[in-house]
């Protein structure tokens, strides 16, 4: 290992340190996206505590996005939430 030493400021030593930082840190924990939870027709009634008419109204209407994967439906966990938190800010609305 051979060490060269050569000028450089503290701006540019602090970069260097949290550049190598950073790669160390992706090398040990990849930050790869995870896959995306699938829940059924009943887990998502259930989450929500409504019957599969209100869910199945509610998909047909595109209140909540769903998938179909063959003869299957399923929904997207985080779209599941994503759209509750909608269909609670709209329930606090004025209607004008």
């Amino acid at each position: 290992m051979s060490t060269i030493i050569e000028s450089i400021t503290t701006t540019e030593l602090k970069s260097l340190v949290s550049e190598a930082v950073k790669e160390q840190l992706e090398r040990l924990h990849p930050t790869t996206p995870k896959d995306p939870e699938f829940l059924n027709r009943k887990q998502v009634a259930d989450i929500l505590d409504i019957s599969l008419v209100t869910l199945n109204d509610w998909t047909k209407r595109g209140l909540i996005p769903a998938l179909r994967i063959g003869t299957r439906i399923r929904y997207k966990k985080a779209e599941v939430f994503e759209a509750l938190k909608q269909v609670e800010t709209l329930k606090y609305r004025r209607a004008k």
